[in-house]
């Protein structure tokens, strides 16, 4: 039987025994193996990293998107950085009242096999598919023209990396309307404290202080438990301002889970209280 692992952290490796290979080759940005395995389904991995698995990328991409997205009175412009699996795409475009989207994607490979193998769609009137830069996309767009930033991003390595700098996410709150939103992973809160530390360092300086973590568990990733970065100049995200319309397909964000995410383990606490 054929394995594929990801090693985690040191002593900690994630095994899957795999049907099939869909894809394992590079791109101009990194190594891509796309696998269908026997337990968790489609698995897509960036540079030996898993991305996300059909079982359970339902828990990572609801939280990152409906979280922002619900604590918003009314979210109309929304930009997505990085991405190119399609699942914060399919999120956003649930919501009734969006009228521009746009996803900013640097690998245009990781596009196309989310479309061949993911069941990505990218054709949606109000969505605008761009391969390119997203921190010079950021650095480039208009003051006060979007009201959520979805920072859908691999760890902070390679072109990742100034996406967690906080000189980025200055360049998000400018572009920011008074009450928008910007939401990012930022890592597994047993494995990666540190970088947690320093991304709600970067943002309280970037947002006036104004940055809030929240969690959801996300099984293949590192530590089964991750969490998410979200500030505001305005707002507080730690309430939905309302339910889910009916007819919305989610399989894990409520009004209820979203509260309750806000509520941190005590450890956590502790670490961000010297902030």
């Amino acid at each position: 039987m054929l394995w594929v692992s990801e090693r985690q952290a040191e002593g900690l490796l994630l095994s899957l025994s795999v049907k099939r290979t869909l894809f394992a080759g590079r791109s101009q940005y990194q190594d891509i193996l796309l696998v269908e395995t026997h337990r968790y389904g489609k698995v897509l991995f960036l540079d030996g990293a898993v991305q996300l698995s059909e079982a359970d990328e339902f828990f990572y991409h609801e939280a990152l998107v409906h979280v922002p997205l619900f604590a918003h009175p009314a979210p109309r412009d929304v930009l997505i950085i990085g991405g190119g699996d399609g699942g914060a795409v399919r999120e956003v475009l649930k919501h009734p009242g969006i009228r521009s989207l746009t996803l900013v994607e640097i690998d245009p490979l990781v596009t196309r096999l989310a479309q061949e193998h993911l069941g990505a769609r990218f054709d949606h009137p109000v969505l605008r598919l761009l391969h390119a830069d997203g921190i010079r996309h950021v650095a480039q767009a208009p003051s006060e023209s979007l009201d959520v930033i979805l920072v859908d991003s691999t760890d902070p390595v390679g072109p990742a990396q100034g996406l967690f700098s906080e000189e980025f996410f200055g360049h998000c709150a400018r572009c920011l309307r008074p009450q928008g939103f910007l939401a990012m992973q930022s890592g597994s809160p047993i494995l990666q404290l540190p970088l947690i530390k320093d991304v709600q360092a970067a943002l309280r300086r970037g947002f006036s202080g104004r940055a809030w973590l929240y969690l959801a568990p996300v099984p293949t990733y590192p530590g089964g438990l991750w969490s998410f970065s979200i500030a505001s100049m305005v707002l507080q995200p730690s309430q939905a301002l309302r339910d889910a319309p009916r007819g919305m397909a989610l399989r894990h964000w409520s009004p209820q889970v979203h509260q309750g995410s806000f509520a941190l383990p005590r450890f956590l606490q502790d670490a961000l209280k010297s902030l």
